[in-house]
């Protein structure tokens, strides 16, 4: 993907040693992407920081058209940092990691990798901050939440500090039914499950900029809205750098096809592609994002070892950790419809705004989802809504 791989991992040498004692860093994937100011050089995960006063914007950009190899962004003037570029030395060394080097038994591997989880969680479990685990009714969230809950009984409370699990939407039903198999206090966990007041949070076109970081394909995460729930019920911390944010997002793609039976290490395709689609929403109310699906360790096991489960590697492990629990089964997932006069409002805020008006009204030949999730319309909406912000900030945009 970059032309001279061995250059870039000797100057990130020459840069960690130069770092050596100042900052610990998780030894995990980069959950965040990195966006860089082409004139001046300057970077920054959140992509408003590193934006020059006149920009020139691309009509119809959708974040799903970036051919592989490429970090465009709405603006011409700012690009996304290559993902090579931003790992250190350990991540660079996974994705070039020989695959299927290791000979052991299915429970083995099993055995292996879920030791790898564990050490990951207990060694990263920050006990200074204030612990956000966002949660489905799903296997990927109610592995990790047992795991802590393992953990915290060996380890004890000061140990497991302040946590909260928090589940939204549908699967809010199947989460309960989790929290308590696994023995968590009632004040430990919280629900929110009306659906109405996700869409009138996630879809408020005034605020959206502040979290979408950049045109995104779908308009908020539901760890940014849950957590902001939390905060307006006094149960999280108001600073978001107190907050350490645990999740198992994305497990069922790059979890997966680290260990797929196709032959070689197929981790370095799988993450930039992620890297480049969606990695960034979370960010805006995690001080630190932590994942253990994107652990280092974790994924040199299921890289390295000859046992390939592919698409079928979290089952085996979930029944191999806990069988009744893996037995629990999962709420509807599904997202619920939005009313028509949502979907109306929606389309009347595009056709309002500048980028709309001016640069991109053919977008309202784009079918508007009546649900939220991936769709080419939140694209055009969020960057719709972005440059709203801007100009009302004083910023001069133009057409390219």
């Amino acid at each position: 993907m970059l032309k001279d791989f061995a250059a870039i991992v000797k100057q990130k040498q020459l840069s960690q040693r130069s770092q050596e004692g100042k900052m610990t860093a998780l030894r995990q994937l980069n959950r965040v992407r990195t966006f860089r100011n082409k004139e001046t050089g300057e970077k920054s995960n959140r992509f408003l920081r590193v934006l020059p006063r006149r920009l020139t914007v691309k009509p119809g950009y959708v974040q799903r058209d970036l051919d592989p190899g490429t970090y465009a962004t709405l603006f011409r003037e700012v690009e996304i940092v290559p993902m090579l570029e931003t790992l250190d030395c350990e991540g660079l060394a996974l994705l070039k990691m020989p695959a299927g080097t290791v000979s052991e038994t299915r429970e083995e591997f099993l055995a292996r990798l879920m030791a790898a989880f564990e050490k990951f969680i207990e060694d990263n479990w920050s006990p200074t901050k204030f612990h956000v685990v966002a949660h489905s009714s799903g296997f990927d969230s109610r592995f990790i939440s047992a795991m802590i809950k393992r953990i915290y009984k060996r380890r004890g409370s000061i140990w497991l500090g302040d946590v909260i699990f928090v589940c939204t939407g549908n699967e809010c039903a199947g989460f309960e039914q989790v929290m308590k198999f696994e023995g968590w206090d009632e004040t430990r966990y919280a629900l929110f499950s009306d659906w109405q007041d996700f869409y009138k949070f996630t879809l408020d076109f005034d605020q959206v900029w502040k979290w979408a970081n950049g045109a995104m394909m779908f308009t908020r995460s539901p760890n940014v809205y849950m957590i902001e729930k939390l905060q307006e019920l006094g149960r999280a911390p108001a600073d978001e750098n107190e907050i350490q944010v645990w999740c198992g997002y994305d497990s069922n793609t790059l979890f997966t096809w680290s260990n797929a039976p196709q032959a070689g290490n197929r981790v370095e395709w799988r993450y930039d592609l992620n890297y480049r689609y969606h990695e960034s929403l979370d960010f805006y109310k995690a001080g630190e994002e932590v994942n253990p699906f994107q652990s280092y360790d974790v994924l040199a096991v299921t890289i390295s070892s000859q046992v390939r489960f592919g698409s079928n590697l979290r089952a085996a492990l979930y029944e191999f950790f806990d069988p009744a629990l893996a037995a629990i089964p999962r709420s509807d997932s599904k997202w619920r419809t939005m009313t028509s006069e949502q979907v109306q409002q929606k389309r009347e805020e595009y056709l309002a705004s500048w980028y709309g008006r001016n640069v991109y009204p053919e977008a309202v030949n784009v079918i508007t989802p009546a649900t939220w999730g991936y769709a080419d319309w939140w694209s055009y909406w969020t960057s719709a809504a972005l440059i709203e912000y801007l100009l009302a900030s004083g910023y001069e945009i133009s057409e390219e």
